[in-house]
């Protein structure tokens, strides 16, 4: 959980309004300045530094990205647990069926995509719940900085690259905008497969055996049976 205290102490260094505020811009998916001109628009007075917001969103997207993560394997565990009970187990290996599809902030053409971010996202079959998802980022503006500066860039939380739940994190990825999907699908088949099950579950493994999308092309040519080890 997110601590919310108004009280601040080393261990709790943010206001509970700071903390709800940038919740809610990261639930609603608006900036900063977008949100102080609705509040102002409205009669309410709010604003807040831009290095105090930076670092109110870092410490929530963690939050965020923990408590996914958590979901997510919720999520597997319970489909995969339904999945045995419908009778789709082989010798203590369960044999999912998924579907996915990746979204971007910026609609493409379906033959030009400009977003700088993207994520692709898995379903089961069975629960309808997102067992996995990636995320890909081209930008940081930090690293991008240094690197026109022709100098190294400093410590910081960077978010460029590929990541994901269950996914092995690739932050020297740098492919385009288009191929994040067909890249998504692998780096989620994979990891659900790399997936090690725990008691109480009497199975160990679970792997895709039925992977469902759309017919994009790049997706037909990179997510072939033989890189998803179906």
């Amino acid at each position: 959980m997110l601590p919310t205290s108004r009280k601040v102490s080393p261990e709790n260094k943010f206001h509970e309004v700071n903390v709800l505020h940038a919740l809610g811009e990261q639930n609603a998916g608006l900036a900063p300045a977008k949100v102080e001109k609705f509040l102002t628009s409205l009669g309410i007075n709010y604003s807040m530094y831009r290095s105090t917001q930076s670092t109110l969103h870092k410490h929530v997207g963690k939050e965020i990205v923990a408590m996914a993560n958590k979901s997510c394997e919720n999520a597997v565990i319970e489909e995969a647990i339904a999945t045995k009970d419908s009778g789709a187990a082989t010798g203590g290996v369960v044999q999912l069926h998924v579907s996915g599809d990746a979204a971007w902030p910026n609609r493409g053409s379906g033959r030009s995509y400009a977003s700088f971010c993207g994520m692709f996202v898995l379903v089961g079959a069975l629960r309808k719940s997102i067992l996995s998802a990636s995320i890909f980022d081209k930008m940081c503006f930090t690293c991008e900085h240094a690197e026109k500066q022709k100098r190294q860039a400093p410590k910081h939380d960077c978010w460029r690259g590929a990541r994901g739940i269950f996914c092995e994190d690739n932050p020297d990825w740098r492919g385009s905008s288009e191929a994040m999907e067909a890249e998504g699908a692998v780096m989620c088949v994979k990891g659900i497969g790399a997936y090690t099950f725990c008691e109480p579950c009497d199975f160990s493994k679970a792997r895709v055996s039925k992977f469902t999308s759309d017919e994009d092309s790049n997706m037909i040519s990179a997510a072939t049976p033989e890189t998803l080890n179906l």
